[in-house]
């Protein structure tokens, strides 16, 4: 098997390439940063430096491919959301995917599998409500831009293609991620809860969320919309607690939510709001997680 991954050195691109290697499947990886994938991953993996724009030109050699994994996009919580940064989110998102919808439709490609990121970004915030695959969409900047990267795949004009949403919930990881910026003040021994503690946080161990991707390309049970989170979501009170538990350190200096507002404006939503996600999809499709409290998770990530 030959897959082509975009978005590779992010958080879950680093490990799930190293996971697609370690299944002796053939991976190339596309990057603005040869240097910087050069510097992850083994030299058994083939890296194309690419401004995309040029992709389908530097692929035709090494056609066909069985699967396409689209992984780009700007970090959601990496600045302030001023309206230029908001662009950066939008942009880097759907522009990759359209050149990766392109790479789908040229008809030497072999693609047979185009598995895209998304996000839980999709559903409403929501302290009581219970979100599956059926919901609908929410309102503001954040659904509209998970349904507008969706709909790229609508491009795609093979509908034998299978085609994967996998919308992510918080990837909670040792290195890198929200976590990682989370356990600072923990360890400095002034850690607590953000806001008022009572939003949703529907998360997901990143070795559980590669697993999900893997499955998408390797097991044709796998298609359409599915929720990558875990079967137990939290309130950030609970999330806060678990973490001073793990780590031996109180969870009691809570951060105002005025703060964060002035920190990250209109983006705070995303620390300051959440949602209760669940997957019916995982269930029916026996899904096996290894970690499905917050506990566990924690206790191995900390």
């Amino acid at each position: 098997m030959k897959i082509l991954v975009s978005g590779a050195t992010g958080l879950i691109g680093k490990k799930l390439v190293k996971k697609l290697n370690n299944e002796n499947i053939n991976v190339t990886i596309l990057t603005r940063s040869k240097n910087k994938a050069e510097a992850e991953f083994d030299d058994n993996i083939n890296i194309i430096e690419t401004d995309y724009k040029h992709l389908t030109e530097q692929l035709t050699d090494s056609f066909p491919y069985n699967a396409i994994i689209n992984l780009a996009g700007e970090n959601i919580a990496g600045k302030r959301w001023s309206n230029s940064f908001k662009k950066r989110l939008y942009d880097s998102r759907i522009d990759v995917t359209d050149f990766m919808v392109n790479i789908a439709n040229n008809e030497n490609s072999g693609i047979e599998t185009f598995v895209s990121g998304s996000a839980t970004g999709y559903y409403d915030y929501s302290n009581k409500l219970k979100f599956d695959e059926n919901s609908a969409k929410g309102k503001g900047f954040l659904p509209d831009l998970v349904e507008s990267w969706e709909n790229r795949l609508n491009s795609i004009n093979d509908n034998n293609i299978k085609k994967v949403f996998i919308r992510t919930g918080v990837a909670l990881a040792n290195k890198g991620g929200a976590l990682q910026k989370m356990v600072t003040p923990f360890k400095l021994f002034v850690g607590g809860p953000i806001g008022n503690g009572k939003q949703p946080i529907s998360w997901i161990h990143i070795d559980d969320l590669v697993n999900i991707f893997y499955q998408s390309v390797t097991n044709s049970n796998y298609s359409g919309i599915i929720n990558g989170v875990a079967p137990n979501p939290v309130n950030m009170n609970t999330f806060s607690k678990t973490i001073g538990t793990v780590l031996k350190r109180p969870s009691i200096f809570r951060v105002p939510e005025f703060i964060i507002n002035i920190i990250m404006g209109e983006g705070a939503q995303i620390v300051t709001k959440g949602s209760y996600v669940y997957s019916n999809k995982l269930e029916q499709l026996n899904f096996e997680f290894k970690y499905k409290d917050i506990k566990s998770a924690l206790d191995h990530l900390l």
